[in-house]
């Protein structure tokens, strides 16, 4: 497992800036733990947060490109809002490129911005550490992270209201 996920690292390396690199690593120690706390799959946890942002920094034709090659389906919500498209490349490019073959490691790196309706508990896990990880620095930052430990529920909750606007 250690192998598969210092491969992992090593190709997001190659595809991100530094900045987006040091924020994937933050994600995954945030998901070990999380995923500790909620008893969720640490493996699966950790190849989900690793590869979350892993078509963030592709222009948005390539990403377009990659979800209709890969036939991911991704909302309506997504589709006309082009900062979203790198979640769904990003499932593409895993289940593509990469070869991830779990669909419940795909779909939470395809549901970590908007998230959905009846995530599963990875799902949650990777969506609320994309927002709570470590190099976050905004101002409820840090109060989101201490009630990730306690529900995940409350902090998508006060998640969804940012994201409506974003």
């Amino acid at each position: 497992p250690n192998k598969i996920l210092q491969t992992y690292r090593d190709c997001v390396k190659t595809l991100v800036s530094a900045e987006r690199y040091k924020h994937t690593l933050a994600v995954e120690q945030q998901a070990k733990k999380l995923a500790k706390i909620y008893g969720a799959d640490e493996f699966k946890a950790s190849v989900a947060a690793i590869l979350h942002d892993i078509a963030k920094e592709m222009p948005p034709e390539e990403q377009l490109s990659l979800i209709i090659t890969a036939g991911v389906e991704f909302g309506k919500n997504e589709r006309q809002n082009q900062k979203l498209w790198h979640a769904a490349a990003g499932a593409a490019y895993a289940k593509s490129v990469l070869k991830v073959k779990d669909d419940e490691i795909l779909n939470a790196i395809l549901n970590h911005t908007a998230g959905r309706a009846d995530m599963t508990l990875l799902e949650k896990i990777v969506l609320v550490v994309d927002i709570t990880s470590d190099d976050r620095e905004y101002s409820d930052a840090e109060n989101l992270r201490a009630r990730a430990e306690k529900s995940l529920e409350e902090v998508i909750a006060a998640y969804s209201v940012y994201i409506m606007a974003y």
